[in-house]
């Protein structure tokens, strides 16, 4: 007669490593996504820093007052002779002075001289 050995064959034991990976590499999928910030906010967000520094380089080209930038309360504005010229929320990006700006990764300054030009620098 037959006896019957305990234990598992070696297709339930792949099975069960093909599962473990499967539910593994969706987990780290699902974390990773939620530890870093959505990537179109980011993208939004460098966006509107870029059409702002656009129009701050058009304003000092035309001549246009005293044209400046303030960073505060999660909005970047650009003010001529001190009135809101044009204002935007940003969503993923803080501002911890005039013109320095952080992320989830990194944070960076922005400078402009008289002439307009623009001065991205990572710090």
């Amino acid at each position: 007669m037959y006896e019957y050995k305990k234990g598992f064959t070696l297709v339930e034991v792949l099975l069960v490593i093909v599962l473990i990976i499967a539910i593994f590499s969706m987990a780290t999928s699902m974390l990773t996504s939620f530890s870093r910030p959505n990537q179109k906010y980011v993208e939004k967000d460098f966006d509107d820093i870029r059409s702002i520094l656009g129009q701050v380089k058009y304003l000092k080209f035309l001549g246009e007052g005293n044209v400046s930038i303030d960073c505060s309360n999660g909005k970047i504005k650009l003010l001529v002779d001190n009135q809101i010229f044009d204002e935007k929320q940003l969503k993923t990006l803080t501002c911890e002075s005039d013109m320095r700006f952080s992320s989830a990764s990194s944070t960076f300054e922005v400078k402009i001289n008289q002439y307009g030009y623009v001065l991205f620098q990572r710090i």
